[in-house]
């Protein structure tokens, strides 16, 4: 989370609801944004969706009845939290989503296609963009976070590009100079600018001359080849240095409807990669390659624009430096104890499995490599799905704690690390502890709420860090809280494991892809690192754990260990508060 210039406000008391909607649109849409910040993947309306869907595949013998149960428990537990969704309805909940296992499925089928028709995108987007402006006005942050995150998810879900969210929102309230924001009526031209409308685009390729030996073959896959572009676009294309060299043609795309460059863009590609790939079956040595920048021409804009791929899902990481990630791979070469037979091939099938989700940009690819990683990772026992959920849930909640204080140690030094720093110091009795269990200490102990009061006065107009630090508190500043977080974490983490083995099924057997299959990566990946680092760790301890199984095993241990010493306190000091960072 990096602070934006305010250079373009007129800053007034009256603005903070707005100011913190742009910075928590800013931090939805940042590409190393903490998983637990993100938008979410799905939310009630594509929920109802894949509940639909999974019914669908029920009827049709591709999926087992049971599948449907974690889709409507999501579901339901959803709408409870969304005041959108409920504004909508027109009965109770349990009218429509109808738990009861006895009914019968058409039945289930029937009031589940009326709710989906009640929550339809552009009605559930209207409807959010009301409230988010009434928020915005009384300056609720509690509603701006919610109603800013689910209309980001219902916006992406629908197929704006999160990209072009993410330009829309940094060029209206962080760049350029004018025009200044001076009140909350800049709020509608930003939300009708990010509104879901389809625009008609020619899109420009600039591909290798090979392409020309199959000319005859491009009207299948709705592609022209030009020496030059139209005349219109000549000046534009040498302006924005996008002119084929030698060796080089130009491909266009025409007429693809889409909301913006950035999706267009995406769609327009996938053409390509289809010529390719089929190109493939009859050449594996020489392939069509292309330049990553693309021109653009939009139906309602005159200036054409240069777009490039968007990032890699799998690259949506926080990487260390260079140093640091140097040391830690010299640190495991010298120490890794997972160096016995069968576990050392299998630590090295994984590796290289994570390597190829790394460097190949299909999707698809990476979610399928990703659950194989999961799959083998896991210990071989039971199902495949109860097993991967069952090896996952003591990582997830014996680490949430500390990555999200870690996470909010570096929003801070970001920020700002002299005031940091100082206001770390003045923690009492933190002499020789680090900065993770000193801002531990300050977030969830009563006896540091001048020191906390000291930081929310300092963050300024910086109003997202200090709702972040007030919510932290607020989790942390008793042992049922963080119960109940880790449980919330915990029951959500679960429902999106199963979500990405259905993703996975449905891409082997029918080769459909979900909108939200990039969220399904983003968060697969983090899953999947966070237990390699786990376990390299123990491995590489004082313990030199020797397999996996016996990884995953102490992992199960030491969960049992920090849920039975967070049930038995009545409330965090000084002395027993510094457990819920401890890595091992």
């Amino acid at each position: 989370m990096k602070p934006r210039s305010l250079h373009k406000w007129s800053l007034d008391p009256s603005l903070d609801g707005l100011v913190f909607l742009a910075q928590r649109f800013d931090e939805l849409l940042f590409d190393y944004t903490l998983d637990s910040y993100k938008p979410a993947a799905l939310n009630a309306p594509s929920l109802c969706t894949e509940a639909l869907t999974v019914i669908s595949a029920i009827e049709k013998d591709q999926t087992e009845a049971a599948n449907l149960i974690p889709v409507l428990e999501e579901l339901e537990w959803s709408i409870h939290g969304d005041i959108v969704a409920k504004s909508l309805m027109d009965v109770e909940l349990d009218q429509y989503i109808l738990p009861n296992p006895d009914t019968p499925l058409l039945e289930k089928k029937l009031r589940l296609e009326v709710l989906n028709r009640t929550l339809r995108s552009n009605r559930y987007i209207d409807r959010c963009k009301d409230k988010l402006a009434n928020a915005v006005l009384q300056k609720h942050k509690r509603d701006i976070d919610f109603l800013a995150r689910s209309l980001v998810t219902t916006l992406v879900n629908h197929g704006v590009s999160k990209a072009f969210l993410y330009q829309r929102t940094q060029d209206f309230f962080f760049k350029g100079s004018a025009p200044v924001i001076a009140s909350t009526d800049a709020l509608k031209p930003f939300l009708d600018g990010i509104s879901p409308v389809i625009h008609d685009f020619n899109v420009f390729f600039i591909v290798s001359n090979d392409i020309k030996l199959i000319k005859k073959s491009l009207d299948a896959f709705g592609l022209k080849v030009h020496e030059s572009f139209p005349a219109d676009l000549v000046a534009s294309a040498m302006k924005l240095d996008c002119v084929p060299e030698s060796g080089e043609v130009i491909v266009e795309v025409e007429n693809v409807r889409s909301f913006d460059c950035y999706s267009a863009r995406k769609q327009a590609e996938r053409r390509i990669d289809m010529l390719r790939d089929v190109f493939t079956l009859f050449s594996h040595r020489n392939q069509l390659s292309w330049r990553e920048g693309t021109l653009i021409n939009q139906c309602c804009i005159e200036v054409p624009v240069v777009v490039g791929s968007t990032k890699n899902a799998m690259q949506k990481r926080i990487d260390p430096s260079y140093i640091l990630a140097s040391a830690k791979l010299n640190s495991m070469i010298s120490n890794l104890g997972l160096r016995h037979g069968s576990t050392f091939e299998k630590f090295n099938r994984i590796v290289d499995i994570h390597g190829i989700c790394v460097t190949n940009d299909v999707p698809e690819n990476q979610l399928l490599n990703l659950w194989i990683s999961l799959e083998t990772l896991a210990p071989a026992k039971g199902a495949k799905i109860g097993r991967v959920v069952r090896a996952l849930e003591p990582f997830v909640k014996r680490h949430y704690v500390r990555r999200l204080v870690t996470a909010a140690l570096r929003d801070l030094m970001i920020w700002n690390p002299r005031i940091t720093r100082r206001v770390l110091r003045n923690i009492p009795l933190a002499k020789g502890l680090r900065m993770v269990p000193r801002l531990l200490r300050l977030l969830s102990l009563d006896t540091n709420s001048e020191s906390r009061q000291s930081l929310y006065d300092e963050c300024g107009d910086y109003h997202l860090l200090r709702y972040r630090i007030y919510c932290l508190h607020k989790l942390l500043e008793s042992p049922k809280s963080v119960q109940a977080a880790i449980d919330s974490h915990w029951k959500k983490v679960d429902w999106q494991v199963r979500r990405i083995y259905r993703t996975r099924n449905s891409l082997v057997h029918t080769g459909d892809a979900p909108s939200y299959l990039g969220a399904l990566i983003e968060n697969g990946h983090d899953y999947l690192d966070m237990v390699l680092d786990a376990v390299i760790d123990l491995s590489c301890g004082e313990r030199k754990i020797e397999t996996l199984d016996q990884a995953f095993e102490l992992e199960h241990l030491l969960a049992i260990g920090f849920r039975r010493r967070l049930d038995s306190l009545e409330s965090f000091t000084d002395d027993n508060v510094g457990f819920l960072c401890e890595f091992q």
